[in-house]
């Protein structure tokens, strides 16, 4: 569904919703309100705009943005926004770590990818939903879109979680497991769908 300048705006309340308890997320602000969640999922909505795919369901319910590993780059005016986020709004101290954790979480995913010889991959950088059945509803049209974007580009799907209760909806949407991380309080499950045949 294309995104028009309303959409955005529910895109973004949607995404907050779906992250405001996530600690992996709210950890990084020194305030983890709804105004500086808004402004990271603002960035991460034109950062997925200019350079990967955002998928909103026709219903509402859920969205993904989701990147192409190999056409993901610096882009400069997107560069200066997320270091204006890291001044104003991140908890300095905790930088460091949250840098140190992308990269592991990268170089999992990076090695996955080689073992199976995927030289390239579908990356779902954010799945949000609403709850309840409308979510699960919305997962599934999800799925659809994956697969339909896996069969096409010839490309599999990578994902991580750290939601515990989502591992099994992921798990029906056609996603497996292929490596849990214990890292400190969090618990990261690496998943992968490969339906491009």
């Amino acid at each position: 569904m294309a995104t028009s300048f309303i959409n955005k705006q529910v895109i973004i309340e949607l995404l907050v919703d779906s992250f405001k308890e996530n600690t992996r997320i709210t950890s990084l602000f020194r305030v983890a309100d709804r105004g500086n969640l808004r402004a990271f999922f603002e960035y991460c909505y034109h950062y997925t705009k200019e350079l990967g795919h955002i998928y909103y369901t026709k219903e509402g319910n859920t969205v993904i943005f989701y990147l192409q590993n190999s056409k993901t780059k610096r882009v400069f005016t997107l560069s200066i926004w997320l270091i204006f986020l890291v001044i104003f709004f991140f908890k300095w101290r905790n930088i460091y770590s949250t840098q140190r954790l992308q990269k592991q979480v990268k170089r999992i995913r990076e090695n996955e990818a080689m073992r199976s010889n995927h030289a390239d991959f579908i990356y779902v950088w954010f799945l949000g939903g609403k709850s309840g059945s409308a979510s699960l509803r919305g997962l599934i049209n999800s799925k659809r879109k994956l697969v339909q974007e896996s069969k096409k580009r010839q490309l599999a799907v990578y994902m991580e979680t750290t939601v515990e209760r989502l591992v099994p909806i992921y798990k029906k949407a056609g996603f497996r497991v292929y490596h849990l991380e214990a890292n400190g309080s969090h618990k990261i499950w690496f998943l992968k769908m490969d339906n491009h045949g």
